[in-house]
């Protein structure tokens, strides 16, 4: 049955379309009567409902459809080359599709011939179109709606690169002609509200971008304006309107002498931005990304500048003031921080205490001890000497930290080699200031360590043993004892290698990660032994002086042969003479 039922509407609608497309043949032949307007009707055999199709309409439906809220807008009027659709349900149903204005302004109608909507809105073409039909239909409803608005012609001046005429696409919005105007000279609509579009506008720091000015051709001139800035920070639509036939687009240039405003103080995001008449309180705060966490958010201070006399307003922030409190140009907003956050503190414990996690404390006035003490202490697999505390990120209100510092400016005045600014910048990288070792067996250190606000104290577990590296012939861990020293551990490790340099043997501390000689210190769990190697320029340079030594010793060993030789010569010859 559901076979059957699906065969009959596939063999229904392709009877309709055969009609229709027959129809739309005979009628392009046939129409002398209008042939700038190839348009075709049918009434389908056993039904009253009438099929209207218009060519040419259906030729331009190719190009995209604008959003749709484009359409709705109050300020569009229908003009030439919009393409239309209507639908009449009643006695006789018709549905229209692709019906084009033409260049008069006026829409065929089937049973209501030419209707002239030019320049109307959807509503008034809407009542135009019923009065039309009105006097052949009785009691029907009628609906309209836009198919493809038509291409929009608009003009863009100023003091700008690239002023001039531009057609777009219905649907364009603000954005995408003013780039053209400012950064590239023609409309690419696909490029609009991208991040390439944003970054190129928003570097354009010659131009306004916050007090464009839009004249739309209606009877009363109406002027909007644009603000750029504030679509692309807060994707806000309106600060970026779409375009409609006739629009007028001024882009002023600014100067240093242009007003501006500001906001800064405990937001996410300080603003200088030019200065909009219709600026408020909520609008700089949505444009600075908002309050941060201790910001004071019952006030705000604005210092104003008139008459070359300074002055500072104090403001409650109430509803009222937020949207209605007139700010002036050049007002620097200033949002103030809470003199007691009101916000909780915590500090991390990790590893090998009795109740490891995060617990409340009093920002910089808490102990390690008393955080200790909140975790149940530490368990008895504890490395007591190898804890470590990792700082956490402390705000810093856009200051640089006194404990950082910048290689260059160092450079200029000092007279360090540049190793040493090597070794400093080595430094700098490992972050060692947000490492702190602590030794807790030591109560005194507990009582003046300060925990601050995300910091993590790390408990390691104690594994009992000692690690051997370098040149050893078994390096790897070993079970600690404490009567064991340096040289113990490394007979237990196999002994020393052949490249081994007696006197580079150092143990590296568990916790602090210091390097001292075996006779600086004890042996402790964790501990690291490390044996280093004879270094490979050394050995080359003794291996060389044992050849050099060896090739004199022969030298010299050659000249006494020789002079031994030279001697008995000239004995021999002196003997002989004699005789």
């Amino acid at each position: 049955m559901y076979y059957n039922r699906s065969f009959i509407i596939l063999f229904s609608t392709l009877v309709t379309f055969f009609l229709l497309n027959t129809s739309l043949q005979a009628q392009t032949q046939n129409d002398d009567s209008n042939d700038s307007q190839p348009r075709t009707f049918q009434t389908v055999t056993g039904s009253n409902q009438v099929y209207f199709v218009d060519q040419l309409g259906l030729g331009l439906l190719q190009f995209q459809l604008p959003a749709r809220e484009y359409i709705q807008h109050e300020h569009f009027r229908i003009g030439p080359q919009d393409v239309l659709s209507i639908d009449v349900s009643g006695p006789v149903p018709i549905t229209a599709r692709g019906l084009a204005v033409n260049s008069q302004g006026t829409i065929y109608i089937p049973m209501a011939g030419n209707v002239d909507i030019n320049n109307m809105t959807l509503e008034e073409a809407k009542d135009a179109i019923r009065q039309a039909l009105s006097e052949e239909l009785n009691e029907f409803e009628l609906s309209i709606t836009i198919d493809r608005p038509r291409r929009v012609e608009v003009n863009i001046h100023g003091d700008i690169p690239f002023p001039g005429r531009y057609i777009v696409p219905a649907g364009t919005r603000l954005d995408a002609v003013a780039y053209a105007g400012l950064i590239d000279g023609q409309v690419d609509t696909l490029q609009s509200g991208t991040k390439d579009v944003e970054r190129a506008l928003l570097s354009s720091r010659s131009h306004s971008l916050r007090n464009i000015s839009i004249t739309r051709s209606t009877e009363s001139n109406e002027e909007i304006k644009g603000d750029l800035v504030r679509y692309f920070r807060n994707g806000d639509r309106e600060a970026n309107p779409y375009l409609f036939n006739g629009d007028q687009i001024k882009i002023e240039r600014i100067s240093e002498t242009s007003p501006v405003i500001s906001i800064s103080g405990a937001v996410h995001s300080s603003q200088e931005l030019e200065y909009q008449s219709t600026d408020h309180l909520d609008r700089l705060l949505e444009l600075a990304g908002g309050y941060l966490e201790e910001a004071d958010t019952s006030r705000v201070l604005i210092h104003r500048t008139e008459n070359r006399q300074l002055s500072r307003i104090e403001l409650e922030l109430t509803d009222e003031n937020r949207n209605s409190f007139k700010l002036r140009p050049n007002d620097r907003v200033v949002i103030p921080y809470s003199e007691e956050e009101a916000r909780s503190y915590s500090a991390w414990v990790r590893g090998e205490a009795i109740m490891p996690g995060n617990y409340p404390i009093e920002n910089e006035q808490t102990s390690l001890k008393d955080l200790l003490e909140k975790a149940g202490g530490i368990t008895g697999d504890a490395l007591e000497k190898s804890a470590y505390i990792v700082r956490g990120t402390v705000s810093t209100r856009n200051v640089r930290p006194s404990t950082s510092f910048n290689l260059g400016e160092l450079q200029r005045s000092s007279d360090q080699l540049l190793q040493g600014f090597e070794y400093l910048q080595n430094e700098e990288e490992l972050n060692t200031e947000n490492r702190v070792h602590i030794d807790l067996t030591n109560e005194d250190e507990l009582a003046e360590t300060v925990v601050n606000d995300g910091d993590m104290l790390f408990i390691p577990k104690d594994y009992q043993s000692v690690i051997l590296y370098g040149q050893v012939n078994s390096p790897g861990n070993y079970t600690f004892s404490e009567s064991m020293n340096v040289r113990d551990y490394i007979q237990k490790a196999g002994g020393m290698t052949i490249a081994a340099d007696n006197d580079r043997v150092f143990v590296i501390k568990a916790g602090s990660r210091a390097w001292k000689h075996p006779g600086e210190t004890t042996i402790q769990s964790g501990d690291i032994i490390f044996v280093d190697r004879v270094p490979y320029d050394e050995l080359q340079a003794a291996r060389n002086y044992d050849i050099q030594l060896r090739n004199l010793k022969r030298s010299n060993l050659q000249l006494v042969l020789t002079t031994v030789s030279t001697i008995t010569a000239v004995i021999t010859t002196v003997v002989a003479i004699r005789r």
